[in-house]
């Protein structure tokens, strides 16, 4: 007898029930995946912020422009930083 006769009492074929367990495959395959993006986003905006952080200190430290390029940040993250260095002082 199929989950959804037993737990609903629904009347079902065995086409019914195979469908319902791919559609539910699949729906746990959209979650999971969703789940492993938005861990992969956070992780990535993380990482961004996280460098903007340690260009804001270098900048509070005096180290210029160039300085900060040569250790391999980019000019936005150097925009960023100044506009968050900006309003903190």
């Amino acid at each position: 007898m199929g989950l959804l006769k037993q737990q609903y009492d629904i009347p079902t074929t065995t086409a019914l029930e195979e469908e319902v367990t791919t559609m539910t495959a699949y729906a746990a395959r959209l979650i999971a995946n969703g789940r492993a993006e938005g861990r992969n986003e956070g992780r990535a905006e993380g990482r961004a912020q996280e460098r903007v952080a340690m260009i804001r200190k270098m900048m509070e430290k005096g180290n210029s422009k160039e300085t900060i390029l040569e250790y391999g940040y980019t000019e936005e993250e150097i925009e960023e930083a100044s506009r968050e260095f900006a309003v903190k002082s």
